[in-house]
């Protein structure tokens, strides 16, 4: 029940910043995304997660791109609609790279802010681990033009629990 209602309030938090959230059984290829197009919306592919917390992981990440946008008055950069159709074998140019890579990794520092505002009660050193580790993957992109793989990720992530004694 206490991860329901974190849930709940993160929900009303997305709302009161004018974004409409959508939580569906495979709808969506990630675990989350973000569109501003007209508006802000955020998808969420509950199948991805194996447990409420991990939602409420990829909730606080999507949220914070949903707050730079907010409070930057920006968008979001349109290389991404070009990440998603360039062909497999391929690389985006680094320049776009970098719009994706500065846009996701100044938003993700907002994670810690909304989850100690919304007084969720995962461990703040659970959110710094997940920060890290998405803040890596984006590097990881602008650095080679790929995603990391799962097995990359998944020492990382191993990295990182140790780091974070999660």
């Amino acid at each position: 029940m206490k991860r329901d209602d974190e849930i709940k309030r993160l929900i009303y938090y997305a709302k009161s910043l004018g974004v409409k959230v959508t939580i569906r059984d495979f709808a969506f290829e990630e675990q989350g995304e973000i569109a501003d197009d007209p508006h802000v919306i955020i998808n969420i592919n509950k199948k991805h997660h194996s447990s409420k917390t991990e939602l409420i992981l990829t909730l606080l990440h999507e949220l914070s791109h949903a707050r730079y946008i907010n409070s930057h008055d920006g968008k979001i950069s349109k290389a991404w609609i070009l990440e998603d159709e360039r062909e497999p074998g391929k690389k985006l140019p680094k320049k776009l790279r970098k719009e994706i890579a500065d846009f996701e990794l100044n938003s993700l520092d907002m994670m810690m802010d909304i989850a100690a505002e919304l007084k969720i009660e995962i461990p703040m050193s659970k959110i710094a681990k997940q920060c890290e580790l998405d803040k890596w993957a984006y590097s990881f992109y602008l650095d080679t033009g790929e995603w990391p793989t799962g097995k990359q990720k998944k020492t990382k992530e191993k990295e990182l629990k140790e780091k974070y004694n999660v």
